[in-house]
């Protein structure tokens, strides 16, 4: 089955994130001045988990693709940033 546009599978089964929420977590982060470290000190999870996110804004790299996050830490990251989750859930159970 291929991932529906605007999504990036990750290597991990429910690890998908849309790139549309990536770059609302971006936008949202650099209009608020955080750096990705300050965005997961306030999220509670580790930087290298908000980076993973980001990530999903560059192009693909056939080598080494986007790995995504758990919807776990794209909820922490959202509610630190005052996003709504809800869209990716319903985007995930479609």
């Amino acid at each position: 089955m291929e991932p529906a546009m605007g999504r990036t599978p990750s290597r991990r089964a429910g690890t998908i994130v849309d790139r549309e929420f990536a770059a609302a977590v971006r936008r949202a982060r650099e209009r608020l001045g955080l750096t990705m470290r300050g965005l997961a000190a306030k999220a509670g999870v580790d930087h290298g988990q908000v980076s993973r996110l980001e990530k999903l804004l560059e192009p693909d790299d056939e080598a080494a693709p986007p790995r995504g996050v758990s919807l776990a830490v794209a909820a922490a990251i959202a509610g630190a940033l005052g996003i709504s989750i809800d869209r990716i859930v319903r985007k995930t159970r479609d």
